[in-house]
């Protein structure tokens, strides 16, 4: 859509962006797990929590896209 592409016949793998780029819409409501052998990550919607050794950390994506700012005490 950027830059004004036709996709092709072949089937895309994968998710529209558009929503996040453009601000508009909900953006991704599904739940994102990412295993390591000595970490985890877990997003869903505008929350993001890490965990592995250091504890958690827990982000509201929305307000503090940089990740700045554990809330994983104040969000148990």
């Amino acid at each position: 859509k950027l830059a004004g592409a036709k996709a092709g016949k072949l089937p895309l793998d994968g998710q529209d962006a558009w929503s996040a780029i453009t601000g508009e819409g909900a953006g991704r409501q599904e739940i994102v797990l990412n295993l390591q052998e000595e970490k985890a990550a877990l997003r869903q919607g505008d929350w993001k929590l890490l965990t592995g050794g250091d504890g958690a950390e827990l982000f509201d994506l929305k307000t503090d896209a940089n990740e700045k700012r554990n809330l994983a005490a104040q969000e148990p």
